[in-house]
């Protein structure tokens, strides 16, 4: 198996796992349980078959293992549920990946390894750009109505980051992310746009959708160039 198809399964599991997600369970808890098992292909294989399908971390459990061995075999409209969860995330993959759209399950080596560490891990993220593992990038963020002194300073601190090479992040809020966001981006430095994805990809499961993640170089080829004013119209759906 190549590490694009590992990553694919792991990927297809990850999405019937949360499109299948029930109380008390939570898109954070599935994708904590997942970075703690080391594998979201298990924890699926687990709830369509836990008797045959073991947990790497009950394997040196005892009352897990024993606990796994008393549970009740899962329903068959669940076993049918997660099924058919994971066809249709075969096909989203699919349909993402034809729109150009950058999905990054908490699995891929890309995924920012700081925020894989986190208690609220997002279970995936979708990105457009260029992605440099292990990159430092700061946040500017402030009032949406600031004063100009306070434009000012986010000038000079996104212009002082600039220089020493570091990444601006930015909402693209009005304000105070607008004046740090453009000042990177004049400055020809290196720009991540963060923001909520508000309709599409479709994503399963009634929760709010993931935060997309944008980085950007002005070197590069993007839509956004030097000399025209940058907003919030310049992201799809933001």
């Amino acid at each position: 198996m190549t590490d694009e198809q590992w990553l694919r399964r792991e990927s297809a599991a990850l999405l019937a796992l949360l499109d299948t997600c029930e109380k008390p369970d939570t898109w954070t808890s599935i994708a904590n349980d997942c970075v703690l098992e080391g594998s979201a292909e298990r924890i699926y294989h687990h709830h369509l078959d836990p008797s045959a399908h073991s947990l790497e971390r009950e394997e040196n459990d005892a009352y897990a293992i024993q606990g796994t061995l008393l549970d009740d075999p899962p329903s068959p409209t669940l076993v049918t549920r997660l099924e058919n969860a994971y066809k249709i995330a075969e096909q989203r993959l699919d349909e993402w990946k034809r729109h150009g759209y950058d999905f990054m399950s908490v699995f891929d080596p890309r995924f920012p390894g700081q925020l894989r560490m986190t208690i609220d891990v997002p279970p995936f993220l979708f990105a457009s750009g260029i992605i440099i593992p292990n990159e430092t990038a700061v946040s500017v963020v402030g009032s949406r109505a600031c004063t100009p002194e306070g434009a000012q300073f986010a000038i000079d601190c996104a212009r002082m980051l600039t220089k020493r090479g570091i990444g601006v992040i930015a909402g693209l809020a009005k304000g105070i992310d607008t004046f740090a966001h453009k000042t990177a981006l004049a400055d020809g430095g290196a720009n991540h746009r963060v923001h909520r994805h508000r309709h599409r990809p479709s994503v399963p499961g009634g929760e709010p959708r993931p935060a997309e993640t944008h980085r950007k170089r002005r070197a590069r080829a993007v839509p956004v160039h030097a000399g025209r004013r940058t907003d919030q119209t310049d992201v799809p759906d933001a």
